[in-house]
């Protein structure tokens, strides 16, 4: 009697929801190491290593008119050269009036110039050192127009994604979205700040993904059997496709030099970040986001198996679950393929048009390279996570349905 009492005890201490809460204790603790290691002052002095061109402020304004527009053809390329007039809509200065010369490459249409009406982001650039030597407190600064004000149009995007995802998705639709905000505040409050202070990208990476994985699904999909078991298949599946993600990253030679942004960034905080790092970190972040759907979805689909016909073992219900989630896999392989295509679509072009070089040499590139890498990890994991989720699932509904009988 006593064993069967101690190994109750045992099994109940190492349950699902025990691991998962000293998983999300042990998170927060390293989230809270890695932040003390690298104090606010520290991080603050790194973003002002950025060259912002010494804009002083950033305001709103409108083209109230065009004063003089003409082409140049030069290079095979349409640039269009305009004066513009532009009124100040916006901070101390709204109402002023000014002229300023803006070029562009047109595209095939001549849609991206600006016309009559258009509302655009200004940059203030203050007197220059030698003008307040010259002029004094009467030297003047000038206004720059930036770009196109996207902020209203994007306001609206996002106020029609809010409102149909609260419409059809109801109660989880909003706490979807709780759950999104959620995420949104930890990589920008902790995960950015701290890479941008040059700690390690591996381990802030996979301190972020731990937080987010757990609160974002438990806010998302509710505090049960059913997301418990999904997120701790999300955490194995997760573990097992950083590993693989590190070694498609040694295997293709990559060093985080594909994008041109990571060059910049790099440079602009003097070489604190570590590139190839970085890679692997955005790898991390963004097969999140596919292992949640595979994760709940297949262990939902062993849910209501068990439920069907609870007299199922547990090896014939992992393989009804894998009937299932191999047509899950076949989907979202194509799926992730035709949204990393579409996202470099114009890359995508430039391969296909290529006729200088052989096609190796083109995939050879370090961005292509990235590309593939970043593809193939995400569809990788999500293999994996299929059946990781589908025997976890299977295990515990199956014991479920032995124990009530």
């Amino acid at each position: 009697m006593a064993v069967f009492c101690y190994n109750k005890q045992v099994k109940n201490y190492f349950s699902i929801t025990n691991i998962l809460i000293g998983f999300l204790v042990l998170s927060f603790l390293a989230g809270i190491w890695v932040w003390m290691k690298s104090p606010a002052s520290e991080i603050a002095s790194d973003k002002g290593q950025f060259d912002t061109q010494s804009f002083s402020s950033f305001e709103q304004g409108e083209i109230i008119s065009i004063e003089e527009e003409r082409m140049d053809e030069a290079l095979q390329a349409s640039t269009l050269y305009q004066r513009l007039q532009v009124r100040v809509t916006s901070g101390n200065s709204s109402g002023q009036i000014f002229e300023t010369d803006f070029s562009r490459i047109l595209d095939s249409k001549n849609a991206n110039q600006f016309r009559v009406g258009d509302k655009v982001v200004l940059g203030y650039l203050p007197p220059s050192e030698s003008d307040q030597l010259l002029f004094g407190d009467v030297a003047e600064g000038e206004y720059v127009v930036l770009d196109r004000l996207r902020t209203s149009g994007l306001i609206i995007v996002a106020g029609i994604f809010v409102l149909l995802a609260v419409l059809i998705g109801r109660r989880q639709g909003a706490l979807s979205l709780v759950g999104l905000l959620v995420a949104g505040g930890i990589l920008i409050f902790f995960t950015a700040p701290q890479l941008l202070a040059g700690k390690n990208a591996l381990a802030v990476s996979l301190v972020s993904a731990g937080l987010i994985a757990i609160l974002t699904m438990f806010i998302s999909h509710g505090f049960n059997k059913r997301t418990k078991l999904a997120v701790m298949s999300t955490l194995l599946a997760l573990a097992s496709a950083i590993g693989l993600s590190y070694l498609f990253i040694l295997l293709a030679q990559l060093f985080g030099l594909g994008q041109s942004d990571a060059f910049v960034l790099q440079a602009g905080f003097l070489g604190n970040i570590d590139l190839r790092g970085l890679l692997l970190g955005g790898l991390i972040i963004s097969l999140l986001g596919i292992l949640d759907d595979v994760t709940t979805t297949q262990t939902a689909a062993i849910e209501e198996l068990s439920k069907a016909n609870p007299n199922l073992t547990k090896t014939e219900l992992f393989w009804a679950g894998m009937s299932v989630g191999k047509e899950h896999i076949a989907s979202l392989i194509n799926t992730l393929i035709l949204v990393y295509v579409g996202a470099s679509l114009p890359l995508f072009l430039l391969i296909v048009s290529a006729t200088d070089q052989p096609l190796w040499v083109l995939l050879n590139s370090e961005y292509m390279a990235e590309e593939i890498v970043r593809a193939l990890s995400g569809s990788t994991a999500l293999i994996l996570a299929v059946p990781i989720a589908t025997a976890l699932a299977a295990s515990v509904y199956q014991k479920q349905n032995s124990t009530s009988e």
